[in-house]
């Protein structure tokens, strides 16, 4: 499930495992010391109650890191709509090291899921300065001690920018899982009815809602339903979305 882009202002990589039981909807936190001031994660999107950190639609099919500098000594880190097992419950932690801060998701349980994919939304408040960049490593463990963890290398450009997010499309497969079960398919920034097979339309149905356009999301043959526009101040999220081609896309993929 891990996927490498590089940004101008963040690199990022995220890796991410099947995780514990179908059916939870709590938020899961942490007591480690470190660098860790609180964590927050929401339950599986597919399922309705799902705690979400954000529950604006514009962002619903898009997946995003959101940084702010709380304080001079803290900032929060928003990882948004990213793919993991149903029902899982993440664990966070985080700490120093070389000059930056490790954060890490922990399944400790080692529990695996047969109920599909879900998206998850995860927040981090750490103590960091504000003022330069902040190297990050996130590390996704998904059964500690038995199995190696996957790590991401992160720079959150908090020297240009106290705060900022920066999005793309999230994981094609588990948004057909959640459109599937939310009835959202054929919405803006979801899979289009005929464009993934957990969205597969009963026939005679329209790609997408009115006002929405059906064409190649991340990759070829990944259909998304895109808002149509003739400028940048067609598309929303402001200055995270922008008009490329008569289409809402996203402004600086990862």
């Amino acid at each position: 499930m891990s996927r490498m882009k590089t940004l101008s202002a963040l690199t990022l990589t995220l890796s991410f495992c099947l995780v514990a039981a179908c059916g939870s909807d709590d938020s899961s936190s942490s007591s480690s010391g470190g660098s860790l001031v609180s964590f927050k994660g929401s339950a599986c999107k597919k399922e309705g109650n799902s705690s979400a950190l954000t529950a604006e639609e514009a962002y619903a099919g898009l997946q995003c890191v959101r940084w702010k500098s709380v304080d001079a000594d803290t900032v929060k880190i928003d990882l948004l709509n990213f793919e993991g097992a149903c029902g899982a419950e993440w664990k966070g932690q985080a700490k120093e090291v070389d000059g930056g801060l490790e954060l890490r998701l922990a399944n400790p349980g080692c529990l695996l899921a047969a109920c599909g994919v879900c998206i998850y939304d995860w927040s981090f408040e750490v103590k960091a300065k504000g003022g330069a960049d902040l190297p990050v490593n996130i590390v996704t463990d998904p059964c500690p001690g038995e199995q190696t963890p996957e790590t991401l290398a992160a720079t959150v450009p908090l020297g240009s920018a106290a705060e900022g997010e920066l999005c793309r499309y999230a994981d094609h497969g588990a948004l057909g899982w959640q459109a599937s079960s939310l009835g959202t398919c054929g919405k803006a920034y979801m899979p289009c009815r005929t464009g993934s097979d957990m969205c597969a339309g009963s026939g005679g149905e329209p790609e997408c809602e009115a006002g929405l356009t059906c064409a190649d999301g991340a990759s070829a043959g990944e259909k998304i339903c895109h808002a149509t526009c003739t400028g940048d101040g067609d598309c929303a999220p402001t200055g995270t979305m922008k008009c490329d081609g008569g289409l809402c896309r996203p402004a600086k993929p990862w």
